[in-house]
């Protein structure tokens, strides 16, 4: 009796490493026996081992070897990651792109770790700049690997040769640094994709901040950015380890700072994201540094509070020193890297930096999540409802596993209580997944805490459209938390704009992976936002009244609506800011503008402004609407029109256009123009201008225009009563 063969990929004693030193020393005649064995056992298709194993085919001319070629076919070789991975590797080299495209297809359908691999690849092999957009999206929508980043960026930057991004909007982003900075700009663009963001960059030269703040004939005016990112860091607040007058010094510092956000201001109002200053790891006054009233790290802190109190409300603080905690102080600092070139911090750390970059500036440009979906079992607890019943679901304490659950839920409605809105989408019998919000002792979350609940056994994608509708949102407000990797890739592909939180595979680890997308930052925390969710309720409410009504003016007149309308002040600016930067629906012209650029509106004798806040018998729905116009003497130009979705067709366009009317004609103006731009999003308003009474006046560029005599004008009656202005 023979003996058997002993595997070199034994599972019980071999890993890639050792894989990877047997492929590159073993004999011509066994290695394609060992590689066999390897594509068999093991799962991971590693980087390294894949180029190790590419390297030994062609140097051992095996990549047209019949054996291998007879493999490309074979099934259980297209079923290993590893295996498949190596077939696109070696196709691809050999210029069959059809092939390896379907080899790349299949991993990425096959393999979650290798899902940025395949399509970076794919990205790489598309023929339509469309496609390869696409797949470069999907290559880095989870990443975080500098390296693996820097690649991507480098196919951008390929394709934005070609064509920009399809449906992206295009912003401009000043970096000015005390430390280099040309390693973080193609990260922060390249991680701007996955937001719907095309980001044109400018880089300042290397420690020139002030130079270019105070010369008015700098490179930072002449590109006119939209967002100016001052990457400084604990060595330019030039405090010594301790400091005998500390006040003094910190008064220097926050003046400094200062004397730069006000001229760059006045003379670009632009949005500013300033770091605030890192403590270092490494002080030679050691932990006398965070004691003694001058010590370098206590002043540090103080600092950061002082120039978060100093600001003005353009400029919006990176919390330098908590990313190099959650990134971890003592790999933030890279020796070779500040001595050799002067970057700070590690190119390591840059995604993460870039990912609270960009938190920011969605959350400026009104492009934060709305809505948080959930599935449930082994989501929001552990265990199957409808099998195991509320009994035998681990909720929370004494299990650890079901601790973390209810840490979930908890940090939901924390979510909740600030204005996000909650809705479930679970494969479930309504029945069984109701129960644990009804009786479950330790449920923080109860069914009233949702704003749509959908469990039944439809596929995820109609759920999150029907919730979509339901709450008159667009899919890109939402994000999915769900713990089955099937479903969450089904809602990546037929529901693209959702951000698809990716799931680790331990409990503990769940609602880490949700704080890192940054999805749901805010700049404010205003009353609208704090009784969102109560507004959505009373809006089932109304629906209620609606349907039990006979008619839509009866359903009017019942409602009992109240509105006050008057020019923007202080008071509103904030609620006001972020009503322009991120209403998308009913919104005429979609044009945003900074909280300076509103205040120089609301400054000018050559613009009328009016806000509008609504409420009704069910609740206050607060402020929902926005107007400005442009004066001239004898015609007045509607630039921005935009109303909360959550009261269309209760009539406050018909008493907004009343209002803005009426104001025109009392300055002498005899004519209204108005202008519909198209977006992606705002199909809604298409007709909105023609259905008031405006006739078609031609183009301009990519806005239809639209005009109106104010004698001639008609405009329907409301059924709101205006009580204040």
């Amino acid at each position: 009796m023979s003996t058997p063969r002993q595997s070199y990929a034994d599972p019980q004693w071999i890993d890639v490493d050792t894989a990877a030193t047997f492929l590159r020393t073993c004999p011509d005649d066994a290695f394609m026996c060992l590689l066999r064995d390897c594509i068999e056992r093991i799962e991971t298709a590693s980087e390294k081992l894949v180029s190790q194993v590419l390297i030994e085919l062609e140097k051992r001319q095996l990549l047209e070897d019949p054996l291998w070629q007879q493999w490309q076919q074979e099934q259980d070789v297209r079923r290993s990651p590893f295996g498949l991975r190596l077939l696109a590797e070696t196709c691809q080299r050999c210029g069959k792109n059809e092939l390896a495209t379907d080899f790349w297809t299949q991993l990425a359908s096959l393999s979650i770790d290798d899902l940025a691999t395949a399509h970076l690849a794919l990205a790489r092999l598309s023929e339509h700049p469309e496609e390869a957009y696409r797949h470069l999206r999907a290559a880095v929508g989870n990443c975080e690997e500098y390296a693996f980043l820097s690649r991507a960026a480098r196919m951008l930057h390929r394709l934005q040769k070609k064509s920009p991004p399809p449906d992206a909007r295009t912003i401009k982003v000043a970096v000015l640094g005390s430390s280099t900075t040309s390693l973080l700009l193609p990260i922060l663009q390249v991680l701007g994709l996955r937001s719907g963001l095309n980001i044109d960059c400018y880089e300042a030269p290397f420690g020139q901040i002030p130079q270019e703040i105070l010369n008015p004939g700098s490179g930072l005016y002449a590109f006119a950015p939209d967002f100016v990112i001052i990457a400084t860091n604990w060595r330019d607040a030039g405090l010594p380890p301790i400091s005998e007058d500390p006040e003094t010094a910190l008064d220097a510092v926050v003046e400094h700072w200062k004397n730069l956000w006000g001229p760059l201001m006045e003379k670009h109002p632009c949005t500013i994201l300033q770091h605030n200053f890192d403590v270092p790891v490494v002080d030679s006054a050691g932990s006398l540094s965070g004691r003694h009233p001058g010590g370098r790290a206590r002043l540090l802190r103080r600092l950061n509070e002082q120039l978060l109190g100093s600001a003005p409300a353009g400029v919006l603080f990176v919390d330098f020193d908590h990313i190099a905690g959650e990134f971890g102080k003592r790999a933030w600092f890279d020796a070779v890297g500040w001595y050799g070139a002067k970057q700070y911090p590690a190119a390591d750390a840059l995604p993460l930096l870039c990912e609270h970059y960009l938190a920011l500036i969605r959350t400026a440009l009104g492009l934060s999540a709305k809505v948080l979906a959930l599935d449930l079992d082994n989501t929001l607890w552990q265990g199957v409802i409808g099998e195991d019943g509320l009994q035998g679901i681990k909720t929370g304490p004494p299990s650890a596993v079901g601790e973390a659950f209810a840490d979930i839920r908890r940090y939901a409605a924390e979510l909740k209580e600030r204005g996000i809105l909650l809705v479930v989408v679970s494969k479930n019998n309504e029945a069984d997944a109701k129960l644990p919000f009804e009786q479950g002792e330790d449920m923080i979350l109860k069914l009233e805490d949702f704003a749509s609940f959908r469990a039944n056994w439809e596929d995820k994608t109609h759920n999150l459209r029907q919730a979509a509708e339901e709450l008159n949102l667009g899919l890109d407000s939402f994000v999915l938390l769900d713990d089955n990797p099937a479903e969450r890739a089904q809602v990546r592909t037929q529901a693209t704009a959702v951000a698809v939180v990716e799931l680790p595979p331990r409990p503990e680890d769940f609602l880490q992976a949700l704080q890192a997308g940054h999805h749901f930052e805010a700049l404010t925390l205003s009353t609208e936002d704090q009784q969102r969710h109560a507004d959505y309720q009373a809006n089932r409410e109304r629906q209620s009244l609606q349907t039990a009504t006979g008619s839509l003016t009866d359903y009017l007149r019942q409602l009992r609506m109240e509105a006050t309308l008057r020019p923007f002040n202080d008071a509103d600016l904030d609620r006001i800011v972020q009503l322009i930067n991120k209403t998308n629906q009913f919104n005429l012209t979609t044009r945003r503008y900074s909280r300076e650029e509103v205040k120089a509106l609301m400054a000018s004798p050559d613009y009328w402004t009016c806000s509008v806040r609504l409420s009704d018998r069910f609740g206050d729905s607060g402020l929902v609407g926005v107007i400005i116009a442009r004066r001239e003497p004898a015609r007045w130009y509607i630039d921005t029109w935009l109303m909360s979705c959550r009261v269309l067709g209760r009539g406050v366009e018909a008493l907004m256009l009343h209002t803005l009317a009426q104001a025109a004609r009392d300055d002498g103006a005899t004519e209204l123009e108005g202008r519909f731009i198209p977006t992606a999003k705002n199909g809604l308003v298409a007709d909105l201008f023609p259905k008031l009474g405006f006739a078609p006046a031609g183009t301009d560029v990519d806005a239809q225009k639209f005009f109106a005599a104010l004698d001639a004008l008609v405009i329907p009656e409301t059924h709101i009563e205006v009580v204040g202005s």
